[in-house]
């Protein structure tokens, strides 16, 4: 499927070639087909086939096909046909052949009627091309039918075959017309190729895929970007509230694929974008979705992998997986994260974070670190977010028992400074009692030194303190209020509320977006502090080639 290039066909028949030793093209040529939509990639991955096995084809000893096809393995929009039903949504398909449309029964185009059906459009197009013959009449083609059922070792029902004799007999009266008008050419190539994902579904045990990175909002307003939105519907990931333009199509070719063309137990790994990790637009993705809708899906995610930067235009990711039934839609079956870099795949632990009530996201970390897909052995990190100002910055009133009285700092305080730029909760005073082991000292530009942090850092007070082992917990006021710190969990209760009001979330959820506050930790080499903004001017400046600080 989305075989692009050809690259992966390749790489599968050497594997196959080394670990079975497999030698002859009747078994190599059955080991992998491709889809593309791109016929220019279809025509790349062709002459990848033949390259990969140039000496097999040699020593062949009949004609070779290559099973590589110019077809939309999504199955939604084709030369011949506006839409394809899903499996088992519909008895007939619509194929229009220049402006006339005959019905095709559905179920012709299934797997076990793989060479009937072969051989039926090869007697359409050897009827069609008898120039100034006879047309072929209705015995004619139920008598091709028959022929061909015997010769392709089927049996069909007497309804099937009653609606495929009729559907025969249009299909060759058609193109005959056409090839008398001069306009027959292709149409038997084209129906070849457009049905074969149909003839293939449920035959592979393996899915290797590339598929279209592009969203939704990035299509024109045509009949695929419609049947795109009712699939991935119909598979419960369409993206809700703002995030709906952006429905994206690779995970619903992803889903697509493993529901039509995969066995029971077959392995899945399919490339993604990396906002598979933490898109908005993938949270019912994430969620699976796919579990429980319309259409379920028996696909089981178990490794997530990100891409090193720079393989892709865009930031990647690969999901793999297996076709099986699911455990409940609660529990978490991914096992294993990694990084994919350009000589070796390394391990990362795989945890899913909840980003407020209605998002997660797929954190990779190993030692509270997050995976670095480029490759450096540093991330750089954002500093955590201790705001607002007036909520968090505090004077120390008295600092007896085992919770301090502290105060939002006041005009002409020693500590003044640090809310006068404050811009949420502006003027709004935070008085109450903390916990020390809720108050921390911060490092702020307003008391920064070149080179050096001053002495003298403003307290704060979050709801967050280190462990035993120096990480950082973040706590709710429940759980405070819980450790016998009620006064304590009064205070960030009431900061909550106040936030609240201006549709701002919890405190707790504020200081810890996107993990700033988890991960940071300083280490015994230094570190480097980065102006926020690019335009802003640094305190000092080294000028390598004049070796002097300005």
């Amino acid at each position: 499927m989305c075989c692009g290039s050809g690259a992966m066909l390749a790489e599968l028949i050497k594997a196959v070639k080394a670990r079975y030793g497999y030698d002859d093209i009747d078994r190599l040529g059955s080991v992998a087909t491709g889809f593309d939509i791109d016929p220019l990639a279809v025509a790349f991955a062709k002459t990848t086939w033949v390259m990969a096995l140039a000496d097999e084809i040699s020593s062949a000893a009949g004609p070779v096909t290559i099973p590589v096809y110019h077809a939309d393995s999504l199955f939604t929009f084709t030369p011949v046909s506006p839409s394809l039903p899903m499996l088992g949504d519909s008895d007939t398909i619509n194929i229009t052949l220049d402006g006339e449309t005959v019905e095709l029964p559905s179920d012709l185009v299934q797997p076990e009627y793989r060479e009937l059906f072969d051989r039926l459009i090869d007697w359409a197009y050897d009827e069609a091309q008898r120039y100034g013959g006879m047309p072929p009449t209705s015995d004619d083609a139920r008598a091709t039918l028959d022929t061909a059922s015997v010769a392709s070792h089927v049996i069909l029902s007497a309804e099937l075959r009653e609606a495929t004799a009729e559907a025969l007999l249009a299909l060759a009266l058609r193109m005959k017309e056409l090839a008398d008008a001069g306009r027959n050419g292709i149409w038997a190539f084209i129906l070849r190729n457009t049905y074969r994902p149909g003839l293939l579904a449920g035959q592979f045990n393996g899915l290797i895929s590339n598929p279209p990175w592009l969203a939704m909002s990035a299509l024109a307003d045509n009949p695929y970007r419609e049947m795109l939105s009712r699939r991935a519907a119909l598979y419960g990931i369409q993206p809700s509230g703002q995030s709906f333009l952006h429905l994206e199509l690779g995970t619903t070719h992803l889903l697509h694929a493993v529901d039509r063309y995969l066995k029971p137990g077959a392995t899945v790994a399919c490339l993604v974008p990396g906002t598979i990790l933490n898109g908005t637009h993938h949270e019912q993705f994430r969620q699976r979705g796919y579990v429980n809708c319309d259409r379920p899906v028996s696909f089981s995610v178990t490794d997530v992998w990100q891409v090193k930067s720079g393989t892709f235009k865009y930031p990647g990711a690969a999901i793999i997986g297996k076709k099986e039934d699911l455990p409940l839609v609660e529990e978490n079956s991914i096992i294993a994260g990694a990084v994919a870099r350009e000589d070796e795949v390394q391990s990362f632990d795989f945890y899913v974070r909840n980003i407020g009530e209605a998002r997660t996201a797929w954190i990779l970390e190993s030692g509270g670190m997050p995976a670095s897909a480029s490759g450096g052995e540093e991330v750089s990190r954002q500093g955590a977010d201790i705001m607002p100002r007036s909520a968090v910055c505090i004077e120390i009133l008295n600092d007896n028992g085992q919770e301090y009285r502290v105060d939002t700092p006041q005009p002409g305080s020693d500590w003044s400074f640090t809310v006068k730029q404050a811009k949420e909760l502006k003027g709004e005073r935070c008085p109450g009692y903390v916990a020390p082991q809720f108050i921390h000292r911060i490092a702020q530009s307003e008391n920064l030194l070149p080179f050096v942090f001053g002495p003298h850092r403003a307290p704060v007070s979050i709801p967050a303190c280190r462990d035993a082992d120096g990480v950082w917990q973040i706590y709710e006021s429940v759980d405070i209020r819980r450790m016998g710190f009620t006064r304590t969990a009064r205070r960030f209760t009431e900061i909550d509320n106040k936030l609240a009001k201006i549709g701002n979330r919890t405190l707790a959820y504020r200081i810890d977006f996107r993990r700033k506050l988890s991960i940071q930790n300083f280490g015994d080499e230094g570190f480097i502090v980065l102006s926020g903004r690019g335009a802003s001017i640094s305190a000092r400046l080294v000028c390598r080639s004049q070796r002097r600080l300005s």
